[in-house]
């Protein structure tokens, strides 16, 4: 199910693999609070689906009207903790450049008021791709920092006028699960295309599916081949990642975010109080990535690759 209650309109939608099985928008200023509840029992009705049936609810965080935004993050909560489902933050502005990525291969600038003379702004490719995460400026600073980014490319402004649709935020939430034993070719082509030179050959990744406490989680779109993976191996009272990897092509979509996030709520669902990994020292994105998610940095070996990168050591308090 998707949401979104953040700007000028009111959207509900059901997809089942990508395809839109309900959904009902109406364009209000204020309201939301009362539109929202009918409008998607209405939806649920209309796809034929049961609350407990949904595996997950997307639903924007903004930026937007803030009492718009507590709206559908409210009825979100509500429905993530009666099903026991994850909830999957989208950004208004990546909702707003989704709904034009498919019909222009160029740059999507989009660009809402933040009143007090400024705007938020983000930069994303034709694909999804982050390219300038969601900030805040004047216009005349938002303007330089996107043409900078862009240089020569064509850029599509896109304004709130647009609107967002919830069957696009739907599409945006990424799905997590445990991968199934037919899934391990994929797995080893997946695991190629992230690592290249520091792969581990595809005997290691499927020996991964039957070595002890081992086990493996995918990411991807509703409808989509898996665009990222985690293997990890439980040890009881702690579980350690040996492995997370984004498809080129899905990097810096919110997989990995996803990926993380979804095991760290598997391994606590476990009884595990602690989750660690080592990480390349020079691996910033990634090293981002963990910080992000809470991970903290406890140790550091040297020369631990063997290309004589250091290896940082981190973990999660669970």
């Amino acid at each position: 199910m998707g949401l979104d209650t953040s700007l000028q309109r009111c959207s509900v939608a059901i997809l089942r693999d990508g395809v839109v099985l309900a959904g009902q928008s109406l364009d209000m200023e204020r309201g939301h609070a009362e539109h929202l509840a009918p409008m998607a029992a209405a939806v649920l009705r209309e796809a034929g689906v049961k609350v407990s049936d949904l595996d997950r609810v997307g639903v924007v965080v903004g930026p937007g009207g803030f009492t718009g935004v507590r709206v559908a993050l409210a009825f979100a909560r509500g429905l993530v903790i009666g099903a026991q489902i994850p909830a999957i933050a989208v950004t208004s502005l990546a909702a707003l450049a989704e709904n034009v990525a498919a019909e222009k291969n160029m740059l999507i600038a989009p660009v809402i008021d933040a009143r007090r003379g400024q705007v938020y702004a983000g930069l994303y490719a034709s694909d999804g791709g982050v390219l300038v995460d969601p900030f805040v400026a004047t216009p005349k600073e938002a303007l330089k920092q996107l043409s900078d980014k862009a240089g020569e490319d064509l850029v599509t402004l896109v304004g709130a006028s647009e609107q967002i649709e919830a069957a696009v935020v739907a599409r945006l939430t990424m799905a997590v699960w445990p991968a199934a034993k037919e899934e391990e070719d994929a797995l080893v082509v997946l695991e190629a295309m992230s690592f290249a030179a520091r792969s581990w050959g595809a005997k290691g990744v499927r020996d991964s599916f039957s070595a002890p406490g081992v086990a493996v989680l995918l990411a991807g779109r509703p409808g989509e081949a898996p665009a990222g993976f985690v293997i990890w191996r439980n040890l009881g009272e702690e579980a350690e990642i040996l492995s997370l990897g984004v498809a080129p092509a899905h990097q810096r979509r919110g997989v990995g975010r996803a990926l993380v996030n979804g095991l760290a709520d598997t391994v606590k669902n476990t009884g595990a109080g602690r989750l660690f990994l080592e990480v390349d020292a020079g691996n910033d994105p990634a090293l981002r990535l963990y910080r992000a998610a809470g991970f903290t940095q406890y140790g550091r070996r040297k020369a631990y690759y063997r290309d004589g990168a250091d290896a940082v050591l981190m973990q999660l308090m669970l």
